[in-house]
C-alpha cells in the first residue's frame, strides 16, 4: 500500500442558523464527516483525503458556502509516514499525532 492518506481536522465557524443546512452539506462530501457541533456556530469536521492539496481544496469549497465565516485547520497527518496505528500502546504518541498536547 503505498497510498498515502491524510486525516485532517478542521474547525468551521458559521453562522448559528444555518447550523444544520451547512452540517448537511458538509455530510455530503465524499470522505468528510461532522464530527461535533456547537449551537452558537461552530462544527468539527474530519476529512480524509489523498493529500493537501485535495484538503485545501475542499477548504475552499466550504469558505464559499454562505453563512460560513472562517475554516480553521487543526491537524494533518500522513498516516502511512507516521504509522500511528503501530503505536496502541502508546497513548502520549497518538495524542502528539493528532496535534494535542497538554497543558502542563
Amino acid at each position: 500500500m503505498d497510498e498515502k492518506v491524510h486525516i485532517s481536522s478542521l474547525v468551521v465557524q458559521l453562522q448559528p442558523e444555518r447550523l444544520e443546512e451547512i452540517c448537511a452539506w458538509c455530510n455530503v462530501l465524499d470522505k468528510a464527516e461532522v464530527h461535533a457541533t456547537d449551537p452558537k456556530g461552530v462544527l468539527i469536521l474530519v476529512l480524509e483525503a489523498s493529500g493537501q492539496r485535495e484538503i485545501m481544496g475542499v477548504i475552499d469549497r466550504i469558505r464559499e458556502v454562505p453563512g460560513v465565516l472562517a475554516v480553521r485547520l487543526l491537524a494533518s497527518l500522513r498516516l502511512l509516514r507516521w504509522q500511528l496505528w503501530h503505536c496502541t500502546g502508546r497513548p502520549d504518541l497518538l495524542c502528539l499525532g493528532a496535534g494535542w498536547r497538554p497543558a502542563w
